[in-house]
């Protein structure tokens, strides 16, 4: 018996079987990557939509909605009639 397994017999509930590597995936590039299926664009929102009027968000809002996957619309605040906090300084 080499001195090697005298120690796997003594200390069998230290010693445990490694799982078999998994396979790794092969990394993607650009020529696996195929064009959008099934794509509708429906509305754009850029980064100015932020200060539009609370009237024309809530139509926005509605029109995304009506596209479906929205159970309930979230209600935006209007940039403009928000204060900003007071700060008292003393």
């Amino acid at each position: 018996m080499a001195g090697g397994d005298i120690w796997v017999q003594w200390f069998t509930c230290c010693v445990t079987q490694q799982p078999p590597p998994r396979r790794r995936r092969p990394p993607i590039d650009r020529s696996m990557i195929g064009l959008p299926q099934n794509f509708q664009h429906t509305a754009h929102i850029g980064s100015s939509d932020v200060a539009m009027g609370s009237r024309h968000l809530v139509a926005l809002q509605n029109h995304m909605q009506s596209k479906g996957g929205y159970d309930t619309a979230v209600p935006i605040e209007d940039a403009a009639s928000r204060q900003a906090p007071t700060v008292t300084v003393t």
